[in-house]
């Protein structure tokens, strides 16, 4: 009985047939590959564009409201300077809390002896407390050092603090991480006489954007 090797040699056909099948196993393969490099060449394009759109979303997002805290400050700054008596500004810090949802606390901190009859230290804060705001005239301390006054007080000018941690037990303070947005209190004559400082939790962001 004759192998199959020597029908091969001595048909024609069948060598041709062969040496067609291998070449169309060869070009499926390549065909194959290609096609899988494209597709997953596509496949990571369209991963990063949506990774790139879902991040610009965020983006925007996170700067509206970070625009929200900015406007907030800068509506009851004039109001301020228009009424620069301790009880005025008690009520001006709770408004800002009240009308904003996104904003956690308001400060406004006057310079050193501004009101005498307050003593050296004189600062109004409001603070979101679940369903509930709570505003109170703070207890004397080195306010003056915080970044959230000396940032500003040093650029001369409106700024964000990074976030930081402002708890104290001892007073009344956000248990979560806040960013700041810092803004000087000036005369017309350009004289500094404060800070007011609008608070905007991190971890409320965060759920917010989530």
């Amino acid at each position: 009985m004759k192998s199959p090797v020597y029908h091969i040699n001595r048909s024609l056909s069948l060598k041709l047939c062969l040496g067609i099948l291998f070449c169309a196993v060869i070009v499926f393969i390549v065909s194959l590959g290609f096609l899988f490099e494209r597709s997953r060449r596509m496949v990571k394009q369209e991963a990063l564009a949506h990774a790139s759109h879902v991040l610009e979303n965020i983006a925007l997002r996170v700067s509206g409201h970070l625009d929200e805290v900015e406007i907030a400050t800068e509506n009851i700054e004039w109001l301020v300077m228009e009424n620069l008596e301790p009880d005025s500004l008690f009520n001006y810090a709770r408004r800002v809390v009240e009308q904003n949802p996104g904003v956690n606390g308001c400060s406004i901190t006057m310079e050193p002896d501004f009101f005498p009859q307050y003593g050296r230290n004189f600062s109004v804060y409001s603070l979101r407390d679940h369903d509930s705001i709570i505003s109170v005239f703070e207890k004397p301390y080195n306010y003056y050092e915080k970044v959230w006054y000396k940032a500003p007080r040093a650029k001369n000018q409106a700024c964000w603090v990074d976030p930081y941690n402002d708890y104290n037990e001892d007073a009344l303070s956000s248990p979560v991480m806040i960013a700041s947005y810092c803004k000087p209190l000036k005369t017309d004559e350009g004289d500094f006489v404060g800070i007011i400082a609008t608070d905007l939790s991190i971890k409320w962001l965060s759920q917010t954007i989530s």
